[in-house]
């Protein structure tokens, strides 16, 4: 026969409140010292090992393939 154990009531410790922290300015996430690149102008960061590119906000840069080579901005056009 087993004897149930009584739970013991552990010390809270106080947690420091949360921080949020962009992935861009983290300095030991994957986007610091990313090189310069045309990712700059709109405030964003290449990855090195991953060769990602992460941009902020709802703002993206336009496409650099023509609206004609692109499937996607076809497709965009032909189905708005």
């Amino acid at each position: 026969m087993s004897v149930p154990v009584k739970a013991q009531e552990r010390p809270a410790r106080a947690l420091p409140e949360p921080e949020l922290v962009s992935l861009i300015d983290d300095p030991h996430g994957p986007y610091a010292d990313s090189p310069a690149g045309w990712w700059d102008q709109y405030g964003g960061a290449l990855d090195m090992r991953s060769g990602v590119v992460c941009l902020p906000g709802p703002v993206h840069p336009p496409s650099p393939f023509h609206p004609d080579e692109c499937p996607h901005c076809v497709q965009l056009q032909e189905n708005p």
